[in-house]
């Protein structure tokens, strides 16, 4: 049997994959760069840092200022009529005195 005739098989070619894949990942993880970095304090980083997670942090001052900021900036919206004022207290007056 000829090293030609045995490639053909479909479970030949599908070692002859299984282990050029294997040699092609183990040849880029060798040639990679390592994942951790160490830094030193006051050293300027050569490359972009890419964090490992997602962190937040909420400043409740900084949003209470935020919220100051928001509501100062909204216009008036209801100004007060003292004649409906005056009237209702007079209604209110007339409900309360009347006898009963």
């Amino acid at each position: 049997m000829d090293l030609r005739a045995a490639l053909t098989a479909p479970r030949a070619r599908l070692w002859v994959f299984t282990i050029a894949a294997g040699l092609l990942t183990a040849v880029a993880l060798l040639l990679s760069p390592p994942a951790v970095v160490a830094y030193n304090v006051g050293a300027v980083a050569t490359q972009a840092v890419k964090a490992p997670r997602s962190v937040s942090f909420v400043s409740d001052s900084l949003t209470e200022a935020e919220r100051d900021r928001a509501a100062a900036a909204i216009q008036k919206q209801y100004a007060p009529n003292p004649a409906v004022l005056a009237t209702s207290l007079r209604r209110s007056s007339r409900c309360s005195a009347s006898p009963r």
